[in-house]
């Protein structure tokens, strides 16, 4: 999975608690997958299951935060010129 933080993202995501944090991975990765792969929100779920482990976040036991969030808008951060 080539999903990867920008500095940007990094030096934002810090200063965030561990759950808001994580809650922005899972949208990244979902916005990733949907553009990327898009075969359906059961393997959406397991990858990333897979890619929160990698992350060193506990998985999901249930896809429905996958669903909850399928459909919610992904906003990158981005500096601001």
């Amino acid at each position: 999975m080539n999903i990867t933080l920008t500095d940007y993202e990094k030096s934002v995501l810090k200063n965030w608690k561990k759950k808001h944090r994580e809650v922005y991975l899972m949208k990244k990765f979902i916005h990733w997958y949907k553009a990327e792969i898009n075969i359906s929100q059961r393997d959406c779920h397991q990858r990333l299951n897979q890619f929160l482990i990698e992350n060193e976040y506990k998985p999901k036991k249930s896809y429905t935060s996958v669903f909850h969030l399928w459909h919610e808008s992904f906003t990158p951060l981005e500096m601001k010129s």
